[in-house]
């Protein structure tokens, strides 16, 4: 989709058993929402997980749920401040 209004807010790399790297524009005022944000992310990767690796989206979905609750009770690493 191209529109002229469009900011980017979150890009990611990742490294194979390395850190994984962000830059964050915290655009909205209301933190809130980066859920509703974090929620279609989540089921984009679901769907391209099925796609790639078969399975069901909803199987995919709700493994990254689990994990999700798993990483928000025990951090497997700090938040670092990202530029």
């Amino acid at each position: 989709m191209q529109n002229e209004n469009a900011v980017e807010v979150l890009r990611v790399w990742s490294v194979p058993k390395g850190p994984n790297q962000f830059v964050i524009e915290p655009l909205w005022d209301d933190a809130g929402y980066w859920g509703i944000m974090l929620v279609d992310i989540a089921r984009h990767v679901a769907k391209a997980h099925a796609r790639r690796y078969g399975g069901e989206e909803n199987q995919a979905l709700g493994r990254i749920g689990q994990l999700f609750a798993v990483e928000w009770q025990q951090p497997t690493s700090p938040a670092e401040e990202v530029r």
